[in-house]
């Protein structure tokens, strides 16, 4: 980084959620500027739905740990962060580091069941993250089923 990049909007923090006590963030850990969704983030889950548009919706996940939810307490300047590779949230919802940045705790975190997927919610997403290597199977030759199997579409010589 030189000394001349310029600051990312210092009037909006950025958070970091997780279960670990920590100081410093590693290169490569996620930040956002989003403070809901890092208290999420905190709970490690492995699927979120942001439905919040506006005053509506939720943000909800299936995290299950207690955490904690960080202040970066660092200038972050251009090339500090990078865009997530092939993020399923909205572009600019989260990044990542590029060097260790300083952490402060600001909020000891607790999972509540409103904030939960339910097993049919989680069943539900997992189904249509798996969408599009459906389509692109297909296109190669796969065939969905319509009940979450594939079938293997045969080349023309080799069908009976």
């Amino acid at each position: 980084m030189s000394p001349t990049a310029s600051v990312i909007d210092p009037d909006k923090p950025w958070f970091h959620g997780s279960p670990f006590a920590l100081t410093e963030l590693r290169p490569g850990s996620t930040i956002t500027r989003d403070r809901a969704l890092a208290k999420a983030f905190s709970h490690r889950p492995s699927l979120e739905q942001d439905t919040r548009e506006g005053d509506a919706g939720a943000l909800r996940h299936n995290g299950r740990q207690e955490g904690w939810l960080y202040l970066v307490d660092d200038v972050v300047r251009d090339g500090d962060v990078v865009p997530v590779p092939g993020s399923t949230m909205g572009a600019g919802q989260e990044s990542l580091t590029t060097r260790p940045l300083r952490v402060v705790a600001i909020e000891r975190t607790t999972v509540s069941a409103d904030e939960l997927l339910s097993a049919e919610e989680e069943r539900a997403l997992r189904m249509k993250l798996q969408e599009p290597r459906r389509r692109d199977r297909r296109g190669s030759g796969d065939q969905a089923t319509g009940d979450g199997r594939h079938r293997r579409r045969l080349p023309e010589h080799e069908r009976t």
